[in-house]
């Protein structure tokens, strides 16, 4: 079960838990439970906690109460990437690598891990952000709703 979307997508809902000095944490759930928790990019993250759980293809992001899916993205693309950003350069997609001095049990995005339900996994998570603008940045990974790939 994936929250209502076709076999090949599946669905989070992310909402957010907490704002700090650094921006919006958020949880993201599926299929009715929490995936992660504590994150500032839960797009990229949950594509990290459900390819470690074996889940491939598309992802829908929705938010409570949109009619329409906020992104859409395949997990295998999303999950190879993160949201860097600095106090001298504005927030872009990079490479996601796995930080050999985080800890497994430190939800602390970009500094730590992302918590799952069940297992942990490494996970960086920067501000989401994500607008038109930087959406071509993810191509082919990320595909908007009524925006023809290239």
């Amino acid at each position: 079960m994936n929250g209502g979307a076709p076999l090949d997508r599946h669905r989070i809902t992310i909402e957010a838990t907490t704002l700090g000095e650094r921006g919006h944490r958020y949880r993201a759930t599926y299929a009715g439970s929490i995936l992660i928790e504590g994150n500032r990019v839960p797009a990229l993250d949950a594509c990290r906690a459900l390819l470690a759980l074996g889940i491939t293809g598309k992802l829908e992001v929705w938010r409570p109460g949109k009619v329409w899916a906020d992104m859409q993205l395949e997990i295998e693309g999303g999950a190879k990437l993160t949201v860097e950003e600095s106090d001298r350069q504005t927030p872009r997609f990079v490479r996601w690598r796995p930080r050999e001095d985080a800890s497994a049990n430190a939800p602390q995005g970009s500094e730590g891990s992302a918590r799952t339900r069940g297992s942990e996994i490494s996970a960086p998570s920067p501000c989401l952000r994500l607008s038109c603008t930087l959406a071509p940045l993810l191509a082919p990974a990320v595909q908007r709703r009524g925006v023809a790939s290239a």
